[in-house]
């Protein structure tokens, strides 16, 4: 018999060698149907982290904090959805599923990761700056790996889906933002 705890036992091993780009890993983890009400649970957990942590460290109101966790699932949901749509149009078959297992891991850890600097630094130093940057590299660059490898795309289609995808997150981030800021 299978315990939970054994399930996060090896949804955390393989998810660890996800960050360091195994692809036989990212494999693994994309066709362990075990793990996706897991990852589900984890993303939406880790997602409302930032949000708190930054509602606290800026004094906001209840519902501007409400309307970041509303815009923040928005976000994930979109660039999941995008990034599948982006491989289906690229000539992949494979299911959407698999790839939400195989990334949903290190996006959770970067989330984390980010959020732990916030509380540390107390934000808006330049060194959370210049981390925060490069964790947002390596996970594009994780990325590209798990669309290459679970979506089973070449490097320039991959790549192609990373830069696309990136750029409307970058849009919509900029669109919400002068929304909120209209001066």
């Amino acid at each position: 018999m299978v315990t939970f705890k054994l399930i996060v036992s090896e949804y955390i091993h393989k998810g660890i060698r996800t960050i360091l780009l195994n692809k036989e890993a990212i494999n693994k983890l994309a066709q362990n149907k075990g793990i996706t009400k897991l990852a589900l649970v984890l993303l939406i957990l880790i997602q409302l982290m930032p949000i708190f942590a930054f509602s606290i460290l800026v004094v906001q109101s209840f519902i501007q904090t409400i309307y970041d966790t509303f815009f923040a699932y928005f976000n994930l949901a979109i660039n999941f959805i995008l990034i599948h749509v982006l491989a289906r149009l690229f000539g992949s078959k494979e299911k959407f599923s698999n790839f939400f297992r195989a990334y949903a891991f290190p996006l959770t850890v970067s989330i984390l990761f980010l959020t732990g600097f916030y509380f540390y630094l107390i934000a808006y130093s330049p060194l959370i700056n210049f981390i925060g940057i490069l964790v947002l590299i390596w996970m594009l660059v994780i990325l590209y790996t798990v669309v290459m490898v679970v979506y089973k795309l070449n490097a320039v289609k991959a790549m192609a889906l990373v830069i696309i995808s990136t750029f409307v997150w970058i849009v919509l981030q900029l669109s919400v933002y002068k929304l909120q800021f209209p001066f």
